[in-house]
């Protein structure tokens, strides 16, 4: 029952954002001034735009009078293409006024994400019938609750259309697992973390053996990059000092610490020569009992 709750509080939060989407008259209209240059052409549409509305008139500027000429000849012709539009539908009347030219600047901020999304939606390529006939399958299987059943189907539609768009776009299947990803790599961000961590694993055991080694002879035993050898590198430097901090470490972790630290062959570095070195480093000082409670009694 709880999950059935869950699930129709995020029915309700999707029709929410869509009614948001659909039913913002402002949005809507921002996505039509958006469309323009698809209604009468880039050519045209470089020298006008849309500028307000008022009721059912539509206010159109143009960049200077050899174009507001061309533009009173064709008022009809744009007034019928305006109205083919969804949203342009409802204007019965079109003025056409000078104004400065248009900036084109990217749009940017949460409007613009959100009018992204919603043409993207839109234009995502159709469902075959056999994928139509699989996603019902599959919700009337999986699915117990039936006012959810279309909520789901859509989900899945949707999520069918951006796998065919990505691959319209030259997204390709991960090596590994076969999740989509972008041109140029070869694995998913998953698949290349994961690379990423047993690559630095084997540079760790590497160093644990042989300390001493550089990036360029890690490198030729190990393939990795310089990051993975500093992280790897790092990763054991911290562990060391931090058992020496403690005073638990033992005499040949002292040595590899050295040797990590100098690059010197961990075979020709003495236990004297490491702890003279390294008693620089700080250590976590003892905790003394009896000399607390003498301290006490004074």
């Amino acid at each position: 029952m709880k999950r059935s709750g869950k699930m129709e509080k995020v029915s309700e939060a999707f029709q929410e954002a869509e009614g948001v989407l659909r039913g913002n008259d402002a949005f809507q209209f921002w996505l039509f001034q958006q469309r323009w240059p698809s209604i009468i052409g880039d050519v045209l549409a470089e020298e006008s735009y849309i500028g307000r509305r008022d009721g059912k008139r539509l206010f159109l500027y143009v960049t200077n009078s050899v174009w507001m000429q061309e533009f009173m000849m064709q008022r009809e012709e744009l007034l019928r293409r305006i109205q083919e539009d969804p949203y342009g539908a409802r204007f019965e009347e079109l003025r056409i006024q000078m104004g400065p030219r248009q900036r084109r600047v990217r749009p940017t901020g949460h409007l613009a994400d959100m009018a992204r999304f919603y043409d993207t939606r839109k234009s995502l390529p159709p469902v075959t019938a056999k994928e139509e006939q699989w996603i019902e399958n599959w919700t009337e299987t999986h699915v117990g609750k039936e006012e959810l059943r279309e909520l789901i189907a859509n989900m899945m539609r949707g999520a069918i259309g951006c796998r065919k768009e990505e691959l319209a776009e030259g997204f390709h299947p991960c090596a590994r697992c076969g999740t989509l990803c972008a041109k140029g790599q070869r694995l998913c961000y998953r698949c290349q973390a994961e690379q990423d961590r047993r690559t630095r694993n084997r540079v760790v055991l590497l160093l644990k053996a042989r300390p001493e080694l550089l990036y360029e002879e890690v490198c030729r035993a190990v393939p990795c990059t310089y990051r993975q050898f500093a992280e790897a590198r790092d990763l054991l430097i911290h562990r060391y000092r931090e058992n020496y901090y403690n005073q638990c470490g033992t005499e040949e972790e002292r040595r590899r610490l050295l040797s990590l630290l100098i690059h010197k062959p961990f075979e020709q570095i003495t236990e004297s020569e490491a702890a003279h070195i390294l008693s620089a480093l700080p250590v976590k000082k003892r905790y003394d009992g009896n000399r607390q409670k003498e301290g006490d009694h004074s």
